[in-house]
């Protein structure tokens, strides 16, 4: 959360929405392996390959060259890939150089529903569309955070 506040300069809600996503994918576990193919959040056996089309990681990174900046940003770093600095610097490459028109998609809603609602579309794009189930953990850390 505070990656996505000061870091990147989200709101509340945009975190929010995006944490969301983020737990839906992986349960904020950085050794996450997809599941189906790797039970459980922490998948310490999972042996990472940039082309082995297995979601892995926050973002559950699928594609091969997003896999490839993940393992290149850890290599400079002097991280592992599985190490969650490694991969919240990836996203931040990602919303900075490779993908800045979504990310300027995501952040032009300002709720928390439609945050997530975009990030889904443009950011995760999974093959299962399910927009109730991730806008309900945002909505929950949402709460969370405004009830200090």
């Amino acid at each position: 959360m505070g990656f996505l506040r000061v870091g990147l300069g989200c709101t509340t809600n945009q975190a929010a929405g995006i944490c969301g996503n983020l737990y839906n994918e992986s349960k904020f576990a950085s050794d996450n392996a997809q599941d189906g193919k790797y039970p459980g959040d922490h998948n310490s056996g999972y042996q990472f390959k940039v082309d082995d089309q297995v979601g892995y990681g926050l973002e559950q990174w699928t594609v091969a060259s997003v896999k490839k900046t993940l393992k290149d940003t850890a290599t400079e770093m002097g991280l592992d890939v599985s190490d969650v600095n490694a991969q919240l610097a990836t996203i931040r490459k990602e919303v900075t150089s490779t993908r800045i028109s979504d990310w300027k998609k995501v952040l032009a809603k300002t709720s928390y529903k439609d945050v997530s609602d975009m990030f889904l579309d443009y950011i995760e794009r999974p093959a299962k569309k399910n927009y109730e189930e991730r806008r309900n953990f945002s909505k929950q850390i949402y709460e969370a955070l405004n009830a200090f």
